[in-house]
Formats: structure tokens, C-alpha cells, sequence
């Protein structure tokens, strides 16, 4: 079982964290800006609730679909293509959101924007920082979500002031204008082999055509077809997963519900993110003292804490301010968490097919959640019921994390 990672100083954080800043910018675009446009989409296309919200769905839906055909150029040397297309693609398709008239054009580009994300966020770039910097691929880890967990606190109070401004066709404009003149740049120009590290040995691969790379992928994961660690791990990450994307587009909306003022229903989301980013920077300086699984499994119980607090319909501010900070806590922390338990307790050679091999479940959880929490809604309770469900979840994932490692194999 591990205990912690190589403790020597990061070779290249300047390089890590230029690459954190286009994870700051997209996360805070697409993600976060989406329940700023629920209202505005709906009053403008004429969509109900559930409409609008499917679009936020097909997005996550999306997001998992290229992840396993990606993996074997991510395992090539092709991250920089990969991730400077899907900026391209990202900066596009918040240009054509600026024009819709229809709703399958809204479906259609939410539908793209996944696709783009796939390319470009977290999941490609945690594979590229694993194999690139194999002996501080957690620190890089920690290092990029410390920067990109500030999304939601920038870009709630920015994307809502642009529409509040501009209009929320304008303020798209603005967004995409952000993918060419900063993210572009950065993945073109940083994501070159030269400023990473040397693969470990034996993950040195010389690059090999895409049919036998496809054979070579179901080979690899034939071999932990009956890994019971590689199963847990898998149903930590798509529960967990799961549950911190059904709050986000309807966070708003719940607030709103609860009769809270303007300030707080932008000021909340807005400091999760600023909690999220807390937590990191705790996780960052401390990690070298902590045991890294008993770590892990505090961070996994902050998520079912924090909805525990969450579940019932109130308006104290000490009671939400408590859910922010174990949220936040939980929701920033959880990315480093999910980003690394593949590599501690199952393998770390072939992270990128196991990551990849996940895609497909993770999308279709990560689209359901925040379907059926809309679905779950009624007048009466408003959103008690689907909270109560992610509760539970939470804290199933919790349990799977637990069985995860206890069932690594000692060497990981």
C-alpha cells in the first residue's frame, strides 16, 4: 500500500502552473457559467426546467465519450494536439452559443462542449502529468487543481456581471475570446516534450499503429478484468463523480428557492470554489506528513458530511457556511483523490487505459445525476429527495474507497 511520494522539490512547477491556468479559464466558462444561463437559455429558447438542465447533462454525457480512443494517443506523445484542438474547438463553440435560436442548437453545443472538455481538461492533462512527471505526478496534480479550483470563485461573480452587462449572448463572446488569447497559447507552446520529464523505464513506449494499439489496450485491461481493487477504485471515482456534478447546475436554483438574497445565492457557490481551493492548499503544504490512504478517506467522508448539512431546506447562514467549507473541502480535495487512486492502488504504468476504460460509465453517471436531481424535484420539498439520494451515494463511494485499499496489492 503506498504511504507518499517521492518528497524531493518539483523540477518544473512554473511549467504546472502555467497549465493550471487554462484548467482556471475552462472549468469557470463552461462549467460554472452554465447555471448562469439556466434562466436566461430558458426565457430565451422558451425551455422548461428539465429541458435546459438536459443540456448540462449531454455535456457531461459527452465528456466521457472520447476518453478510452484518446487514451492510446495520450500514451503516443499527442497530448499537445489533443489539447490544443479541444481549446480550439471550446473557444468555437462558445462563439456559436452566442447565435442559438433553437433548442437542439443549445443541445448541439453543449453536446460539442463535452467533447471539447474531454480533450481538454482535467482527464487528459492528469494523464499527461502522471506520465511526464512520474516521480511528482501527485504534487502536479494538487499543484493544477490549487489553481483551478478558484473557477467557480472568479468566473460565477465575472461570467454574471458580463451577462448582467453585456447580455448573455455577449458575455459568451467574452468567454471564448479567453480559449484563443490565453488558453491557446499556453497548451501550444507548453506541451511540448521537451519541458517534462523522462518517462520511468519501463513506461517508455516507441508509438505503434491504432489497430494494434486498440489490441494492446483490451490486452492491458484484460488483465485487471479481475482485479477487485481496479473495481472499487472505478466505483469510488463514478459514484463520487456522480454526486459532486448533480449540484452545481441546480445550486443556484436551490438557493433561490430558499428564499436567499441575490449576495448569497452568488456569494455561496462562489466560495466553494474559494473552500476548494483551501483545501488544497492544506493537502498541498501537509500531504508529506499525512498517511496518504487514511488521507483520502477523510477527504471521501467530507462529501456525505457536507450533504447531511445540505439536506434539509435552511436559510441559518452558520449551517450553510459549514456546508461551504466541508463542500468545498470535499469537492476540491476529491479531485486529487480521484485523479490519483488508479496509480496508488492499481497500476501506474498503464493509468492512461484504466482512466480511459472508465470514460464511458463515468459519462453516463456524471449525466444522470444531474437529470435525476432536476427529475426529483416537486413543488412541496422542492429538491429533499434526489439530496437525500446523493447523501446516500456519498457515501456508498466512501465505502468502495475503503475496499479499494484494502484490496491493493502490496507493492501499490
Amino acid at each position: 500500500m503506498p504511504q507518499e511520494n517521492n518528497l524531493k522539490p518539483h523540477p518544473n512547477r512554473q511549467l504546472v502552473l502555467w497549465l493550471a491556468l487554462p484548467q482556471l479559464i475552462t472549468w469557470g466558462s463552461v462549467y460554472y457559467t452554465f447555471a448562469l444561463l439556466l434562466g436566461p437559455i430558458e426565457q430565451a429558447l422558451q425551455l422548461s426546467r428539465a429541458q435546459a438542465s438536459l443540456g448540462f447533462s449531454l455535456m457531461l454525457l459527452a465528456d466521457g465519450l472520447l476518453a478510452l480512443p484518446l487514451a492510446k494517443y495520450l500514451r503516443n506523445g499527442h497530448e499537445r494536439v489533443i489539447m490544443t484542438a479541444g481549446t480550439i474547438l471550446t473557444a468555437v463553440l462558445l462563439a456559436l452559443h452566442s447565435k442559438i435560436q433553437t433548442q437542439w442548437q443549445f443541445y448541439a453545443v453543449w453536446t460539442g462542449l463535452g467533447l471539447a472538455g474531454s480533450m481538454c481538461l482535467y482527464t487528459p492533462l492528469f494523464t499527461v502529468l502522471t506520465q511526464r512527471f512520474p516521480h511528482h505526478f501527485r504534487q502536479s496534480i494538487i499543484t493544477i487543481t490549487l489553481v483551478a479550483g478558484l473557477a467557480s470563485t472568479v468566473f460565477i461573480p465575472l461570467s454574471n456581471a458580463c451577462i448582467d452587462a453585456w447580455g448573455w449572448r455577449n458575455a459568451l463572446l467574452f468567454l471564448a475570446s479567453l480559449q484563443l488569447l490565453i488558453c491557446l497559447p499556453i497548451h501550444y507552446y507548453i506541451l511540448q516534450e521537451k519541458n517534462f520529464e523522462k518517462p520511468l523505464a519501463d513506461q517508455q513506449q516507441m508509438p505503434v499503429p491504432a489497430a494494434k494499439e486498440t489490441r494492446a489496450n483490451w490486452v492491458i485491461l484484460k488483465k485487471y478484468i479481475k482485479n477487485p481493487a481496479y473495481y472499487f477504485c472505478g466505483f469510488f471515482i463514478i459514484c463520487s463523480m456522480a454526486v459532486t456534478s448533480a449540484l452545481p447546475p441546480h445550486l443556484i436554483a436551490i438557493l433561490q428557492e430558499r428564499k436567499l438574497s441575490p449576495y448569497w445565492v452568488i456569494a455561496i457557490p462562489a466560495a466553494i470554489g474559494f473552500m476548494q481551493v483551501v483545501g488544497r492548499l492544506v493537502l498541498f503544504i501537509t500531504e508529506r506528513y499525512w498517511n496518504v490512504n487514511k488521507s483520502n478517506l477523510w477527504i471521501a467522508a467530507l462529501l456525505p458530511i457536507s450533504f447531511l448539512l445540505f439536506d434539509w431546506p435552511s436559510t441559518n447562514i452558520f449551517i450553510l457556511t459549514l456546508f461551504v467549507v466541508l463542500f468545498g473541502f470535499a469537492n476540491g480535495l476529491l479531485t486529487i483523490v480521484k485523479g490519483t487512486v488508479i496509480p496508488l492502488y492499481v497500476n501506474q504504468k498503464d493509468v492512461a487505459v484504466l482512466t480511459g476504460a472508465l470514460g464511458f460509465p463515468q459519462a453516463i453517471a456524471k449525466a444522470s445525476a444531474p437529470l435525476l436531481l432536476g427529475l426529483s424535484w416537486n413543488p412541496k420539498v422542492g429538491y429533499l429527495y434526489g439530496l437525500i439520494g446523493l447523501t446516500f451515494f456519498a457515501g456508498v463511494s466512501v465505502l468502495a474507497l475503503f475496499a479499494a485499499q484494502k484490496m491493493a496489492h502490496p507493492s501499490h
